[in-house]
């Protein structure tokens, strides 16, 4: 039995297989439809071919630092001359284009026919029009909270990570205005700013025009986490944990206030008479919505609410109410009388701002885990396009027989296909695509959809010719070719049977998980799989446990330390190599598989992205991002090992983040995905001898 697997950053692709011969095309995508057939709105396309690096900027040792930019050639490139005499970057494939990436959207602002994104990671706005990024500004740092005047023309971004307030007029940065403390919420009421601050429960509100204090509202509430205006502009409610307040707008002054448990969000009723509320049942352990009379704030109604509430808006048009729930990656809509829910709907990856446009009946959800931007129509209601603020690459694929590249660019909703003649394929598929396996002889290509929980079966021109769904967010994507099974996650597909089995793995601490990963160790038909340890608190983290005939055996050695990233075998060398991360530092293990004990621990100084097995040069490639807590670094280390001695063969820097790997054993070239900007870097792996390193190896005679 055979089992070849992937999955990003818990548990990425291993060995990939295949591709086409010759790298020179341009590859023409366009970025912008949503999965589920919906209408294309394109990005603008891209320029840049394959662009070759110069002789001159290949690595001429193993440790030296190359930097590679993207470049455009004024002429088709030709191919290097000469093999490189180790592994080196030879050229670049750009499958889309922005005018920069937006990381984490947080906050939402209509204007006009712009949309208006503000970015919290990459601490910048998106300006959206016609489907598509047009503009990307940079503000200050840490943008979350953003609102629209149309009066003035003006956007107002709330930068938390340095107190301060950007003013937009179209697409640029006309003011900074600093505050004089930070801030939780920003509101506009009639052309004033009002903002809540961190301190003890005040609002200060500010002039649109030039910044200046007009007054301040002193609250009962401490640290302001909700407001919102009321349907006639009169009042304003803001909220802390435990107590809702409402202010008289014309005298600036707190005029009543309620005693409420766990409140969260705030929402105006679709008929602007009432208030909802959200807030947690402590007895019942259980989130709530409740509707509020607008005077006297007595409770009306309550009804559940959705698992991690992240957004609440309510439809004066249909007299509905959306909730966004970030722990289901779903869109619920109740009914503004009774409460009732009339419909689900899946948006993407952590769904967790939204803005209504009533007039248009048209619903924007900013994903803050996918980086993008999805419009629904309200009155079906249905997803209608998907706008990438970022182009992310969860995972690639080679055809061994065909050729062909599969890359699954989940901000976009979209698979890609490419081959010698470029862009050969743009597929629609729905729930942010993470990873794509090639099954052999079969001509079908499945996809695993991260947010949405389902498996795909594709043809070769893209259409499904079969669906399953999967546990909550899948990560893993394994083939057993000799069993004829995928493991997509939790699930194990049978696919010409159109059976499924869920597996689960009982911890130690008498929980019951998921895993995220299989790995299959060939030579002794063993599996391990990679899920949470279930023990709460700093101790949590993921680990491998051992398989027996379907049964978890959590006794038996396993590889891998504390918090798995990622975990491959290497059938060759019979070793196991697993990155962790564990309380800010990062590590690649090398243990023996015949019983796992640990033969090295190599100290990595970054976080491991993503790593890949190239079987032919017997490299292993580890891609080196920044940590969260690495503040200012802004590209990814390449560092190549060889499997025999680890000891290091090559080492280089890329700009932006690289995501996924996938390994051509026929050409040994390395694709290399930066999702940010959507470019696929190409390396020339190269068999080499041995080097020194921390393992002694010596050659069978």
């Amino acid at each position: 039995m055979r089992i070849s697997s992937m999955c990003p950053r818990l548990g990425a692709q291993g060995a990939k297989r295949g591709l086409f011969g010759v790298l020179v095309f341009v590859v023409l995508a366009s970025l912008a439809g949503c999965g589920g057939g919906a209408p294309q709105m394109p990005l603008p396309t891209p320029t840049s071919w394959l662009t070759l690096v110069a002789s001159s900027a290949l690595p001429a040792s193993a440790t030296p630092t190359t930097r590679v930019t993207q470049a455009v050639p004024t002429a088709p490139p030709t191919p290097l001359p000469t093999r490189p005499s180790r592994p080196a970057l030879i050229g670049t494939l750009t499958i889309g284009s922005l005018p920069a990436a937006g990381r984490r959207p947080a906050g939402i602002a209509l204007l006009g026919e712009r949309v208006y994104v503000s970015n919290y990671d990459s601490h910048n706005v998106s300006v959206i029009a016609s489907g598509a990024v047009k503009a990307v500004v940079p503000v200050g740092r840490g943008p979350r909270a953003i609102v629209a005047d149309p009066a003035s023309g003006r956007v107002f971004v709330l930068n938390e990570g340095e107190s301060s307030l950007s003013v937009l007029e179209g697409a640029k940065v006309v003011a900074t205005w600093s505050l004089s403390e930070s801030a939780s919420g920003l509101l506009m009421v009639g052309g004033e700013l009002w903002v809540a601050g961190r301190g003890k429960g005040h609002i200060t509100i500010l002039s649109g025009r030039d910044g200046s204090t007009l007054g301040e509202v002193e609250l009962s509430a401490g640290l302001v986490s909700a407001m919102v205006a009321g349907g006639d502009g009169r009042r304003v409610y803001a909220a802390d944990y435990a107590r809702l307040c409402v202010v008289d707008v014309a005298s600036r002054r707190e005029v009543r206030n309620v005693s409420l448990s766990g409140i969260g969000l705030l929402a105006v009723a679709p008929s602007g008479q009432g208030l909802y509320v959200s807030g947690y049942d402590a007895d019942k352990r259980e989130g709530y919505l409740a509707l509020l009379e607008e005077e006297s704030l007595a409770e009306v109604r309550r009804v559940p609410s959705v698992p991690d509430l992240a957004a609440l808006v309510g439809d004066p048009t249909s007299g509905r109410v959306y909730l966004l729930s970030a722990y289901n990656d779903e869109l619920v809509v109740l009914d503004g009388q009774s409460g009732q829910v009339v419909a689900r709907l899946g948006v993407g990856y952590e769904p967790r701002s939204m803005a209504l446009d009533a007039p248009r009946g048209l619903l924007y959800v900013a994903n803050y885990r996918g980086d993008n931007l999805v419009v629904v129509d309200t009155a079906k209601p249905a997803l209608v396009a998907t706008v990438p603020l970022a182009l992310r690459i969860g995972g690639m694929e080679a055809d061994p027989i065909g050729g062909q590249l599969y890359v699954a660019v989940g901000s976009a909703n979209k698979v890609l296909v490419l081959g010698e003649a470029g862009l050969v394929g743009e597929w629609a598929v729905g729930g942010y695509p993470s990873q794509v396996r090639v099954i052999p002889g079969t001509g079908l290509i499945a996809c695993l959809s991260l947010s949405e929980g389902r498996l795909r079966l594709l043809d070769q021109t893209g259409q499904v010719v079969g669906a399953y769904a999967t546990g909550r967010r899948p990560r893993g994507l394994a083939l057993d070719e000799m069993r004829r099974q995928i493991l997509a996650g939790d699930t194990v597909i049978q696919w010409e049977q159109g059976l499924t089995q869920t597996l689960a793995i009982t911890t130690p601490a008498g929980t019951v998980e998921q895993p995220v990963q299989v790995v299959l160790d060939v030579r002794r038909n063993r599996y391990y799989a990679v899920a949470a340890n279930g023990v709460p608190g700093s101790n949590y983290g993921y680990v491998a446990t051992r398989v027996d005939e379907g049964v978890a055996n959590p006794e038996a050695p396993a590889p891998g330390r504390l918090s798995i990233v990622e975990l491959i075998y290497d059938e060759e060398m019979d070793r196991f190599y697993a990155t962790s991360t564990r309380m800010g530092t990062f590590g690649l293990q090398v243990s023996r598989a015949e019983d796992c004990q640990e033969l090295l621990w190599l100290n990595l100084n970054r976080y491991p992205q993503a790593m890949a097995l190239n079987p032919a040069t017997r490299h292993v490639w580890v891609a080196l991002g920044a940590a969260s807590a690495q503040a200012g670094v802004s590209d990814t280390q390449v560092v190549v090992y060889d499997t025999r001695t680890f000891g290091q063969v090559a080492q280089f820097n890329l700009d932006g983040l690289v995501e996924a790997l996938a390994v051509d054993p026929r050409t040994n070239r390395v694709y290399l995905a930066v999702g940010d900007v959507g470019v696929i870097h190409v390396a020339q792996d190269v068999p080499m001898e041995a080097p020194t390193g921390p393992l002694s190896y010596a050659p069978n005679p």
